[in-house]
């Protein structure tokens, strides 16, 4: 016996689910306002660490960083060479939690919509 409907309840499961998965628009714009407030809160010597700062987006994951070795130690500091943490990527997350929150909820909602058929 088939239930009716469950065909059609299936493909609308797994179109929601990648839709959901991927939110890429959302992970870009939410890794655009992080990356920006992480080199407005990066410590300026010669500007070189806020200038490093990149994003990168995949489905579903969002990555903000610098591939420079000082931006970690600059980060938690280092008690071999006598540098205090300053943690501007934890300031630079504070700063842009809710915009980053608002990108990402945006994304679902359209993502959800779409599904939905809205």
């Amino acid at each position: 016996m088939t239930l009716e409907g469950v065909p059609n309840f299936e493909r609308t499961m797994s179109r929601a689910e990648r839709e959901i998965r991927d939110l890429h628009e959302g992970n870009t714009q939410a890794a655009s306002a992080l990356a920006a407030a992480a080199r407005s809160t990066a410590p300026v010597l010669t500007g070189t660490l806020a200038g490093s700062i990149f994003t990168e987006t995949e489905p579903g994951v969002a990555m903000v960083g610098t591939d420079l070795l000082y931006g970690s130690v600059q980060e938690f500091g280092s008690a071999r060479i006598n540098v205090p943490a300053r943690r501007w990527m934890r300031a630079a997350l504070e700063d842009a939690q809710r915009q980053v929150l608002d990108d990402l909820h945006a994304d679902m909602q359209r993502s959800l919509n779409k599904v939905k058929g809205i």
